[in-house]
């Protein structure tokens, strides 16, 4: 196996290990929202009948959202990484542009934006390393 090829398969099971971390991250996300859906914890933000409109809405997207997302990463079905830019979207529009309704989540809108950042790296490593393969063979 030439030493293109190998790292192109270790790159690529780097990036199916990786997207599979992402989901389970996900899963957690979405648990966090599903116990604010079914009130768990006392609080105005943390029982969707006391929760401001906003607030309501953003829970009841995420909610869905995140698990289909962790499934379509977990998969490795390219709707999964789609649903993954619609949901860091949504997050880091919440608590980056819209801080005032939302309040702030630094620590998750820079985990958003470095893990995606991340994947990109690793999707260009793979795309110029497929090209080159392609040049080196014909």
């Amino acid at each position: 196996m030439p030493k293109d090829e190998n790292n192109e398969s270790l790159l690529q099971r780097a990036c199916t290990l990786y997207l599979r971390a992402i989901s389970l991250f996900f899963i957690v996300f979405a648990i966090r929202y599903w116990l604010q859906i079914v009130g768990f914890y006392d609080g105005e933000l943390n029982r969707f009948d006391t929760m401001p409109e906003h607030w309501r809405i953003a829970v009841g997207v995420l909610s869905v959202l995140y698990p289909v997302a962790a499934l379509g990463l977990w998969g490795l079905f390219s709707w999964g990484v789609v649903l993954w830019i619609a949901a860091l979207i949504m997050e880091v529009g919440m608590y980056a542009g819209f801080s005032h309704l939302f309040g702030e989540a630094q620590m998750l809108v820079m985990f958003h934006l470095s893990a995606f950042a991340i994947y990109l790296v690793i999707r260009i490593v793979m795309f110029l390393l497929a090209r080159r393969a392609a040049k080196a063979s014909q």
